[in-house]
């Protein structure tokens, strides 16, 4: 052990280790939703008629929904922990020192962009599109879907596609239609003027296409926002609904942990298993 520095950057790789378990989970609660999803789909008429067979499908899609809202909703949590982790291994490694409390990744982001000539901010000057990926596919969407989402929101549902992984989406019920198209309408401006929106993204014909610009900017173009554009995104996902891949989360923050350490000098080989005591070792102490 050489110091705190060496406490904080194997704190990192023990959430990243989390990361992984949480994946593995997250890949069973989907099949099993998935099954069940399929297996009323796909009901006879015949059993259709089996009123007790009819209930053990409902119930078993009702039970394999719930696991995966809750295990999705953790995944969300944990990414958004990991980054809080890694932001304050970043700050003990470069300053400031001057603080009284843990960093969030919001206030490193923050930093960074007040005062862009900080050792802090170059250091980290490599991550930046990823740092702005890392708000918009994380931690916005933990907030609204998991930790405060709007009381108007109905929340828990998903979605998926053959051979994808599955993505949880909150909506609001009842909308006013007119409210919701200028929310789209103020939205699409603020994402065009940060990036150029493909033709694909808007349905032809569709009056308001706020959902389908919110889904790509969260699931495609969240690196190439600027923070303009992410506020603009956020007013729109408070007022009309959210979505996030937890399986992306997951992937994206253990991705970034790993390259934004090893990249300050902590690789993965740097660190040896933790010793029965609960002490790290690192390859000069053995």
């Amino acid at each position: 052990m050489r110091g705190p520095e060496d406490i904080a950057w194997g704190n990192v790789y023990m959430r990243r280790e989390q990361l992984h378990t949480l994946d593995a989970r997250l890949l069973v609660a989907e099949e099993r939703a998935r099954i069940a999803g399929e297996a009323l789909q796909t009901m006879t008429a015949a059993l259709a008629e089996d009123e007790s067979h009819v209930q053990r499908i409902m119930a078993e899609q009702s039970a394999s929904g719930a696991e995966f809202r809750l295990v999705a909703e953790t995944c969300l949590m944990f990414a958004d922990a990991a980054l809080n982790v890694l932001a304050d291994a970043v700050v003990e490694k470069f300053g400031p020192r001057d603080r009284d409390r843990a960093w969030s990744f919001e206030q490193l982001h923050a930093y960074i962009r007040k005062d862009p000539t900080s050792l802090i901010a170059t250091q980290m000057a490599p991550f930046a599109a990823r740092m702005q990926g890392l708000r918009v596919r994380v931690a916005l969407p933990r907030s609204i879907l998991s930790v405060h989402p709007p009381p108007f929101l109905h929340s828990g549902s998903m979605r998926w596609g053959p051979g994808q992984r599955f993505m949880i989406e909150s909506a609001r019920i009842w909308p006013n239609e007119a409210v919701l198209a200028a929310g789209g309408r103020r939205l699409r401006e603020a994402l065009a003027e940060a990036i150029p929106i493909p033709d694909e993204v808007e349905p032809p014909g569709v009056e308001d296409a706020g959902w389908f610009l919110m889904n790509w900017a969260v699931t495609q173009a969240a690196e190439e926002l600027d923070d303009l554009a992410v506020t603009a995104l956020s007013k729109y996902m408070r007022r009309n609904g959210c979505c996030a891949s937890p399986s992306d989360a997951l992937t994206k923050a253990s991705d970034f942990l790993l390259d934004v350490a090893t990249a300050v000098g902590y690789p993965p080989s740097y660190w040896q298993p933790w010793e029965p005591s609960g002490v790290a070792r690192t390859v000069e102490d053995g």
